[in-house]
């Protein structure tokens, strides 16, 4: 197939023309818009999903950032591709449903990064303290070692840092920046200009 036909028969089936699954992949596979070797059909990619509620969520391989991967690229690309073709430069795919796992082609649309950065930013996905409250709740979620009664015992305690640091098995400045309440920091209650003035 000569890129000039591959490109009439993309056009075709956007114009909503069926054809077959396997012509349109050969189609965008001579186009160079999806990378050469096996490309998984719609159906296939479907298949490799989950239903949940109104979502198709991806059960196989994901990248650390939860994007559904296969050998080639991403499964939500791919699908994105079969039905309306290659996202345009400049684009990218936002999902409405906000998973990023879902692959379901009824649930995306396409968005600069600007956009999909205000749409972040008006979620709250960026603000200052919620994501600071988050990231530090992940940490100390995944300490196995230290907890809020032992941090107050380190603060309060009179062994030096290298005692605390072989007894507990802790990094010596762990220890310091606990003590300096820039780690493990007890919770602090909002004061007003008005605190004990009713009392």
């Amino acid at each position: 197939m000569t890129r000039e036909d591959a490109h009439d028969a993309l056009d075709a089936a956007r114009d909503g023309v069926p054809l077959p699954e396997s012509l349109i992949t050969q189609a965008l596979q001579a186009t160079g818009d999806v990378p050469r070797g096996k490309v998984l059909t719609l159906e296939q990619i479907y298949a490799r999903c989950d239903e949940v509620g109104d979502c198709r969520i991806w059960r196989q391989s994901c990248t650390p950032s939860g994007y559904p991967r296969v050998k080639d690229g991403y499964a939500h690309i791919l699908a994105w591709e079969h039905v309306h073709g290659p996202v345009p430069a400049g684009k990218r795919i936002y999902r409405t449903c906000r998973d990023c796992r879902c692959c379901e082609v009824e649930h995306m649309v396409l968005k600069t990064p600007k956009q999909i950065n205000a749409l972040a930013v008006k979620a709250g996905a960026w603000s200052g303290q919620g994501r600071i409250a988050k990231i530090t709740a992940s940490h100390r979620a995944r300490s196995t070692i230290l907890n809020d009664e032992l941090a107050a015992e380190i603060r309060t305690s009179s062994e030096t840092g290298p005692e605390i640091e072989a007894r507990l098995g802790i990094s010596r400045s762990m220890v310091s920046k606990i003590r300096r309440l820039e780690a493990w920091a007890p919770a602090r209650r909002a004061s007003s200009i008005f605190a004990g003035a009713l009392a």
